[in-house]
């Protein structure tokens, strides 16, 4: 006789829901952290250098995903992760130049 330990069953009941939400919440804090490092400051950078920093130059690494998430037939992927990333990119631009 086996033993179950109802534990990680599936996120499609609450219980299973509220385990796995952790879980996705910290891959998705860290997904957001690398791509801020690795996409999101040297584009910071850049608009300060060399642009007049309008909110659609800060848009359009979140819409360039969008729209090559829906060339590659990825929609889900690129409407969430895309606007999220378009959420974010937008309230730093105006909370950062709020600071200046």
């Amino acid at each position: 006789m086996a033993y179950e330990t109802k534990v990680f069953i599936s996120i499609e009941n609450p219980l299973g829901f509220l385990q796995f939400l952790p879980i996705f919440g910290l891959s998705y804090l860290l997904i957001s952290i690398i791509g801020w490092l690795i996409i999101g400051l040297p584009w910071h950078l850049f608009l300060v250098k060399f642009t007049n920093k309008s909110y659609f130059l800060y848009s359009f690494p979140a819409l360039m995903f969008i729209l090559g998430s829906i060339v590659f037939k990825e929609y889900e992927l690129g409407l969430v992760y895309g606007f999220f990333a378009l959420i974010q990119a937008l309230v730093f631009r105006y909370y950062f130049y709020k600071l200046i």
